[in-house]
């Protein structure tokens, strides 16, 4: 009703909301024709004949920062993380990881709890992601410990940092972190909690060869 009602009151509004609304809803065809070309909505439709897509893939990193221009604060830090997964995806990995880098400069408020924080944690992670496909487990490691000393309680930041020292086989570091987010149940972080807790002590199980155990756990 309020859809109908903005249509004839604000038509172009109406017309963005529409396509949002599409977007959210798994409809990719409608979203473009409403929206237009854009790179979110390419990746989530893979599609691949995608303008916008085809100008990132042919850009250099100071292009495609200097695109985002009119972007700052958190939108410039998830617009970079955008790209840089686009190019990773794509096996661009060096332009990639310079993307991710500066996504998580990007300067503002840093709270251990607040959302611009954990969007800059987010690149950090998703490039600890890519330096251990590539084999770079320390470099991976030290984001890692940057964003646990920046959110130490942050139960995605210790379930990533459970990953990476499990790779590294310090089954210390994986028990530390483990413990950690078992301390944090129940003190209100939120159902992901347990989700990250019981993904964490399944890497533990594997690492100390109880694949079995793991299995169950995440069955």
């Amino acid at each position: 009703e309020m859809l109908l009602h903005w249509r004839e009151t604000e038509p172009d509004e109406a017309g963005k909301l529409a396509g949002v609304l599409a977007l959210w809803e798994g409809r990719y065809a409608d979203a473009a024709a409403t929206l237009g070309d854009r790179l979110d909505i390419a990746l989530l439709a893979r599609d691949e004949s995608s303008p916008a897509l085809a100008r990132l893939l042919a850009s250099s990193v100071d292009e495609i920062v200097a695109s985002l221009s009119e972007s700052d604060g958190v939108h410039l830090v998830l617009d970079l993380d955008l790209r840089a997964g686009a190019l990773a995806y794509h096996g661009r990995f060096e332009p990639a990881a310079e993307l991710y880098r500066r996504a998580f400069a990007v300067e503002g408020t840093i709270s251990p709890d607040g959302f611009f924080t954990s969007a800059r944690n987010a690149a950090r992670y998703h490039l600890a992601f890519l330096l251990a496909e590539q084999g770079d487990l320390a470099g991976a490691r030290r984001l890692c410990d940057e964003a646990l000393d920046l959110q130490p309680g942050n139960p995605h930041c210790l379930y990533v940092s459970t990953l990476v020292a499990a790779r590294q086989g310090d089954l210390d570091a994986v028990r530390a972190d483990v413990a950690q987010l078992d301390a944090l149940l129940g003190q209100g972080w939120g159902p992901a909690v347990e989700t990250y807790q019981q993904a964490a002590t399944a890497e533990l199980e594997l690492a100390e060869g109880h694949a079995q155990q793991a299995r169950d756990r995440l069955a």
